[in-house]
Protein backbone atom coordinates (compact mmCIF):
# COMPACT_ATOMS: atom_id res chain seq x y z
CA UNK A 1 0.00 0.00 0.00
CA UNK A 2 1.63 3.07 -0.59
CA UNK A 3 1.68 7.09 1.33
CA UNK A 4 -1.12 7.95 -1.58
CA UNK A 5 -3.23 5.28 -0.37
CA UNK A 6 -2.86 5.19 3.06
CA UNK A 7 -4.05 9.13 3.05
CA UNK A 8 -6.95 8.81 0.77
CA UNK A 9 -8.70 5.92 3.40
CA UNK A 10 -7.84 8.05 6.50
CA UNK A 11 -9.36 11.02 4.38
CA UNK A 12 -12.80 8.53 3.76
CA UNK A 13 -12.41 7.80 7.30
CA UNK A 14 -12.52 11.37 8.31
CA UNK A 15 -15.59 12.22 5.78
CA UNK A 16 -17.42 9.32 7.05
CA UNK A 17 -17.20 10.42 10.49
CA UNK A 18 -18.13 13.94 9.88
CA UNK A 19 -21.39 12.71 8.01
CA UNK A 20 -22.21 10.07 10.89
CA UNK A 21 -21.56 12.98 13.58
CA UNK A 22 -23.93 15.41 11.69
CA UNK A 23 -26.66 12.77 11.22
CA UNK A 24 -26.75 12.55 7.73
CA UNK A 25 -25.23 9.21 7.00
CA UNK A 26 -28.54 7.51 6.32
CA UNK A 27 -30.57 10.41 4.96
CA UNK A 28 -31.11 8.59 1.32
CA UNK A 29 -32.70 5.31 2.93
CA UNK A 30 -35.65 7.76 4.61
CA UNK A 31 -37.36 8.80 1.82
CA UNK A 32 -37.54 5.46 0.56
CA UNK A 33 -41.28 4.51 -0.21
CA UNK A 34 -41.11 1.30 1.14
CA UNK A 35 -41.81 -0.22 4.58
CA UNK A 36 -38.90 -2.51 6.10
CA UNK A 37 -41.49 -4.81 8.48
CA UNK A 38 -43.38 -5.30 5.30
CA UNK A 39 -44.17 -8.70 5.16
CA UNK A 40 -43.17 -11.46 2.29
CA UNK A 41 -45.52 -13.88 1.08
CA UNK A 42 -48.97 -14.79 1.24
CA UNK A 43 -50.82 -16.34 4.09
CA UNK A 44 -54.10 -17.89 3.38
CA UNK A 45 -56.91 -18.23 6.48
CA UNK A 46 -55.56 -19.98 9.64
CA UNK A 47 -52.52 -21.68 7.44
CA UNK A 48 -49.15 -20.48 9.29
CA UNK A 49 -47.65 -18.62 7.06
CA UNK A 50 -44.00 -20.76 7.68
CA UNK A 51 -43.72 -23.96 5.17
CA UNK A 52 -41.85 -25.75 7.92
CA UNK A 53 -44.93 -25.13 10.38
CA UNK A 54 -47.71 -26.42 7.71
CA UNK A 55 -45.30 -29.70 6.94
CA UNK A 56 -45.16 -30.35 10.80
CA UNK A 57 -49.15 -30.19 11.26
CA UNK A 58 -49.51 -32.33 8.26
CA UNK A 59 -47.02 -34.75 9.70
CA UNK A 60 -48.70 -34.63 13.15
CA UNK A 61 -52.28 -35.15 11.38
CA UNK A 62 -50.82 -37.94 9.19
CA UNK A 63 -49.20 -39.38 11.87
CA UNK A 64 -52.23 -39.22 14.51
CA UNK A 65 -54.60 -40.19 11.49
CA UNK A 66 -52.63 -43.07 10.23
CA UNK A 67 -52.29 -41.96 6.45
CA UNK A 68 -50.90 -44.16 3.76
CA UNK A 69 -48.28 -41.85 1.59
CA UNK A 70 -50.53 -41.79 -1.26
CA UNK A 71 -53.29 -40.56 1.12
CA UNK A 72 -50.95 -37.68 1.75
CA UNK A 73 -50.81 -37.25 -1.33
CA UNK A 74 -54.47 -36.65 -2.14
CA UNK A 75 -54.76 -34.99 0.74
CA UNK A 76 -51.91 -32.80 -0.01
CA UNK A 77 -53.99 -32.25 -3.36
CA UNK A 78 -56.92 -31.33 -1.41
CA UNK A 79 -55.86 -29.03 0.64
CA UNK A 80 -52.81 -26.79 -1.25
CA UNK A 81 -53.79 -22.88 -1.64
CA UNK A 82 -57.18 -23.26 0.56
CA UNK A 83 -55.71 -21.74 3.83
CA UNK A 84 -57.25 -24.79 5.89
CA UNK A 85 -56.35 -24.69 9.62
CA UNK A 86 -54.81 -27.51 12.16
CA UNK A 87 -58.58 -28.80 13.19
CA UNK A 88 -60.15 -27.98 9.50
CA UNK A 89 -57.53 -30.63 8.31
CA UNK A 90 -57.88 -32.97 10.75
CA UNK A 91 -61.55 -32.90 10.18
CA UNK A 92 -60.97 -33.29 6.38
CA UNK A 93 -59.30 -36.51 6.91
CA UNK A 94 -61.89 -37.85 8.69
CA UNK A 95 -64.04 -36.60 6.00
CA UNK A 96 -62.07 -37.93 3.02
CA UNK A 97 -60.81 -41.25 4.24
CA UNK A 98 -62.91 -42.00 7.06
CA UNK A 99 -60.17 -42.50 9.71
Amino acid sequence: MTVATKSLGAALAEQGQALFAQGNIWDDYEDDDYTTNERIGKNNGKTPRNNQAQNEQINDIAKKQGLTNDERRQLHDYITKQGYGYSEIDQLVNDLFGK
